[in-house]
C-alpha cells in the first residue's frame, strides 16, 4: 500500500513536470535526473537502504523509494523514444542522462552522507 501511495503522488508530478515543459526531450530529462539526484540524496541519508521491514524507516523507504521515484521518474519512456524515432538526437539524450544520471546520483549520495552527520 506504501509504495502504490508513493507512486500515485509520483506519477502526478511526472506529469506536472511534463505540462509545465511540453517537450518530450525536455521533461524526460528533468524528471530522469531530478530522480537520480534524489535518489542518490535518499541513499546517502540512509533511507533508502531496506531496513528491517515494518520498522518506520522501512516504510519511508518504500514510500520514497520505490514508491514516489518509481512512479516519477520514466526510463522506459526514454528507451521507447529512442527506438521508436530513430533520431541521433534521442541516443545523445540517452548517453547524456546515463552519464549526468550517475554523476547526479553520486552528488546526491555524498550530499546526503554530509546531511546524515
Amino acid at each position: 500500500m506504501v509504495v502504490g501511495l508513493g507512486a500515485g503522488f509520483g506519477a502526478v508530478a511526472r506529469l506536472l513536470v511534463e505540462l509545465i515543459f511540453a517537450d518530450q526531450a525536455r521533461s524526460l530529462m528533468v524528471i530522469n535526473l531530478a530522480g537520480s539526484l534524489t535518489l542518490g540524496l535518499l541513499v546517502g541519508l540512509g533511507l533508502a537502504a531496506p531496513q528491517t521491514p515494518g520498522r518506520g524507516l522501512h516504510r519511508l523507504h518504500l514510500l520514497l523509494g520505490p514508491g514516489f521515484l518509481g512512479g516519477f521518474t520514466t526510463f522506459s519512456t526514454l528507451m521507447v523514444e529512442v527506438i521508436v524515432s530513430g533520431s541521433p538526437t534521442w541516443v545523445l539524450l540517452l548517453a547524456l542522462q546515463l552519464i549526468a544520471g550517475v554523476m547526479l546520483a553520486l552528488i546526491g549520495v555524498r550530499i546526503g552522507g554530509l546531511l546524515r552527520r
